[in-house]
């Protein structure tokens, strides 16, 4: 088929809304070369203590390309005093927090001269410890979310390792009072009324796949985005949320919907606390960015990990471009809920917010791109896809594809580290 561009008129959701895929659609004309690749444009305000985008991303690379490199002395065996990251691009900081003796590797680090000043702080506690204490606290989650009684949904690392951060559906006063939390071991800080929903167009793509565009399961009507190529064996696949499909075997297909559009059979994460799968397809290391109509791409250069205090971008095939989010915890465990039934209990997932409480994504987003863009070399690093938001108790008026019954949006997201899923499928980013 011929790179065609359909514009979906629903907003459905993998495993939250039930629509008929394609029952409205208008062809958009194909795009010229000039579309193709054209510099990524955020028109969101800039963050105090910068006088462009350009120059705030230009920071971020810079701390990352270190927070990165610490994060990979974290993850060896001489790594366990790692407690956290928090990463401040205005003052060209990472502040380091570690508990005891650091390595020999991590005191190397720190001696070059990398043009990043990083602040080593004690850890209260290691990342390690702080894990086994979600663990703890996330141990037996109901299979309802009860509409009266106070429930934990969620719970994160503080960002300064001194704790966990707790998330209830209701308040947080008589949050702190459930067992859970009392018998957390280690100090514990309350987030009242959160309840999240998974979430879930852009155009009909085909073969090699760029990230971004429209999926869904072949004879399901609920729709979700691509997320971003790697390779895996040699063979190269589309990264996607692992709930937009229920088993290994079912079928993706692309916006066109038939059984000519069919991408290939589907591979899920064999540990079902990682929201992630891959769809065994031809793909290519770009992805979409703009509006939902776009046919502007902008080429993948790598992939980070995830740290607090990172402004991040989403752009899901409804959404479109969505950016000013900013990255307040990461290293989370969520539950999630579909009208008040569990979905599933996720890890390795990433909280960030809207700053201005506009919308950062929303149904038909799931699996969608999360990425840090990188204006010097011209392209976005991948650092995660869409899972869910709150689109109940913290919404945010949807862009792109309209709100409808079965379409909501949120300015509180949480995405899967793109890293993570690297981990466990044993692949690679592709870049363009």
């Amino acid at each position: 088929m011929k790179r065609s561009r359909l514009v979906l008129a629903l907003a459905a959701a993998a495993l939250s809304a039930a629509t008929t895929l394609g029952a409205t659609a208008a062809q958009a004309a194909p795009p010229s070369p000039d579309d193709i690749d054209r510099p990524i444009v955020i028109t969101d305000p800039v963050p105090p203590g910068f006088t462009s985008w350009e120059e705030l991303y230009g920071a971020q690379q810079r701390i990352n390309t270190v927070a990165d490199q610490i994060e990979a002395i974290a993850a060896a065996p001489e790594g366990a005093g790692f407690g956290a990251i928090v990463t401040e691009p205005a003052a060209d900081r990472i502040r380091l927090y570690w508990k005891g003796a650091q390595p020999a590797s991590l005191r190397a680090l720190l001696a070059r001269d990398t043009g990043v000043s990083v602040d080593l702080e004690p850890a209260a506690y290691t990342q390690i410890e702080m894990q086994a204490g979600i663990e703890r606290i996330m141990a037996e989650q109901p299979e309802t979310l009860s509409a009266t009684a106070n429930q934990i949904t969620g719970a994160a690392p503080m960002p300064d390792a001194g704790g966990l951060t707790v998330f209830v559906s209701r308040d947080a006063a008589s949050g702190r009072e459930l067992p859970g939390v009392r018998a957390a071991g280690m100090p514990v800080s309350v987030q009242g009324t959160t309840a999240p929903q998974v979430a879930a167009s852009r155009l009909n793509d085909f073969k090699p796949y760029w990230g971004g565009g429209l999926w869904s399961v072949f004879g399901n009507a609920p729709s979700c985005s691509t997320g971003f190529a790697v390779t895996v064996g040699g063979a190269t696949k589309m990264l996607s949320a692992g709930h937009c499909a229920q088993s290994n075997g079912q079928f993706a297909v692309d916006g066109g919907g038939q059984v000519s559009d069919i991408m290939g059979p589907i591979t899920k994460s064999s540990d079902p606390a990682l929201d992630s799968l891959l769809i065994n397809t031809s793909s290519s290391g770009r992805v979409f960015f703009g509006d939902e109509k776009t046919s502007n791409t902008a080429r993948v250069v790598g992939r980070h990990f995830n740290h607090v205090g990172d402004y991040v971008c989403t752009s899901g095939a409804f959404s479109g471009l969505r950016c000013l989010i900013y990255v307040e915890a990461t290293n989370v465990t969520q539950t999630f809920y579909v009208k008040g039934k569990k979905v599933g209990t996720f890890n390795r997932l990433v909280f960030a917010v809207h700053v201005d409480a506009e919308s950062a994504g929303g149904n038909g987003d799931s699996g969608g791109p999360v990425f840090e863009p990188d204006f010097t070399a011209g392209g976005v690093w991948a650092i995660g896809t869409f899972t869910g938001m709150d689109s109940i108790e913290n919404p945010a008026p949807c862009t792109g594809v309209p709100a409808s019954e079965s379409r909501g949006c949120s300015w509180q997201i949480w995405f899967t580290s793109v890293s993570q899923s690297l981990n466990f499928f044993g692949g690679e980013i592709v870049t363009g």
